[in-house]
């Protein structure tokens, strides 16, 4: 009677842990296609973009031998000429992979390198957000994206120690006497300064100052990503397309045959020491910058000199101002 009791108790917990798992297995099976659900909903939809047709209808309007645009064109879309963006598209494919043309995950082949530098150049050029760029290069926001950002770090490292260097004392003369060339007649007239007029130099001084506002305001005529910058891009990318768009405007001028310095290799900039802020040097120093003897020295020196070069009769009365909102005051 015990063994029969035992073995039917044997036989209700065997089946009750057999149900159990398959209870189990079920819910296991229940929770995978769940998350296999779940995970088929979230992957992202491939859009067929034919990238191969946009890259033959781009090479066909700019750079194909007989090309729709002709150079006018492509210098008023791209902002230089050709041989220039040409040099720069060989340069930077050959500094970084991500330039070079290669298959994907799915096997296709991926953007050329002139489909991804024009989409760069035409950010900065344009100022336009990635994902504008996606009718007309059949590229997605995170490669127009990936394309601005790889632009402007290859252009600073392999063009930045040229074209953002330093100052040299040859290159400051060179400006200084390109400027003295350009200087007009009026305009020194006006810097001619006496007793009487001396209220001009203000004025002269703020002409100057604008000469930065001026520059600029070139960068972001030539640049739109500058005029309106985008507010998703942090500091960092900001001063990588600030530091391009320089580079880029000077590469502009030196390949137009305007640039004013000419880069001089074998010259060495002087390492200076910087002065210590409330230091007796820099006491001295900046008293010999506002001593008053020294300020009149130089304002007769320079009367002479403009009386010597262009001949200007320093008797002529001051032009009138009315409000007088100068005084002599402002120049000490």
């Amino acid at each position: 009677m015990s063994s029969s009791s035992s073995s039917e108790e044997f036989q209700t917990i065997f089946d009750t842990a057999i149900a159990c798992v398959q209870m189990a297995e079920q819910t296991y099976n229940i929770v995978c296609n769940n998350a296999a659900a779940s995970s088929q909903q979230r992957t992202r939809r491939y859009i067929y973009r034919n990238r191969e047709e946009s890259n033959q209808r781009l090479v066909q309007d700019y750079f194909a031998k007989n090309a729709t645009y002709q150079w006018y064109y492509f210098r008023r879309s791209f902002r230089m000429l050709k041989g220039l963006f040409e040099r720069i598209v060989e340069d930077v494919t050959r500094e970084c992979n991500f330039f070079q043309q290669r298959y994907n995950v799915r096997g296709t082949l991926g953007f050329t390198p002139l489909q991804k530098c024009t989409a760069a150049l035409h950010q900065l050029a344009y100022g336009i957000p990635p994902d504008a760029l996606d009718e007309s290069f059949r590229m997605s926001a995170r490669i127009a994206r990936d394309s601005l950002h790889f632009f402007c770090k290859n252009v600073i490292q392999f063009y930045g120690p040229k074209y953002l260097r330093k100052p040299t004392r040859n290159g400051i003369l060179q400006l200084q006497t390109h400027h003295a060339s350009v200087c007009s007649t009026w305009f020194l007239l006006h810097m001619v300064l006496d007793e009487r007029s001396s209220r001009e130099l203000k004025r002269a001084q703020e002409r100057a100052r604008k000469d930065v506002e001026r520059t600029f305001r070139a960068l972001k005529k030539r640049w739109f990503i500058l005029k309106k910058p985008t507010t998703y891009l942090g500091e960092e990318k900001l001063q990588e397309i600030m530091y391009t768009c320089i580079i880029l405007h000077n590469m502009i001028i030196e390949d137009e045959g305007r640039a004013i310095c000419a880069l001089d290799e074998e010259e060495t900039i002087p390492e200076t020491q910087p002065i210590e802020i409330g230091g007796e040097e820099y006491i001295n120093k900046r008293a010999e910058i506002r001593c008053t003897e020294t300020f009149h020295n130089l304002r007769n020196d320079l009367v002479e000199h403009i009386y010597g070069v262009q001949n200007i009769n320093l008797n002529l009365d001051p032009p009138d101002d009315p409000e007088d909102e100068f005084s002599e005051n402002d120049f000490m």
